[in-house]
């Protein structure tokens, strides 16, 4: 069997994440978000992003096939 790995990078999280990068698709696996839309899903991260004791991190992907794909994320 042969191993598999995935190259990513960790970094703070972006608009860009939630319309393209997969982010609600990776959320939804913690709790059902089926029925939020973009425009909803990005009005809470920038509410989230304007309080200075909340930084959410995303793991994204690095390699050619999923560039920019989210594959988790943390909230501190």
């Amino acid at each position: 069997m042969s191993e598999r790995t995935i190259n990513y990078s960790i970094r703070e999280i972006e608009e860009n994440d939630i319309e393209s990068g997969g982010l609600l698709e990776v959320q939804d696996n913690l709790a059902p978000v089926e029925d939020l839309s973009k425009p909803a899903a990005k009005a809470i991260l920038n509410e989230m992003k304007s309080n200075p004791l909340h930084r959410i991190f995303v793991a994204v992907a690095q390699d050619p096939t999923n560039q920019g794909l989210v594959l988790g994320q943390q909230r501190s």
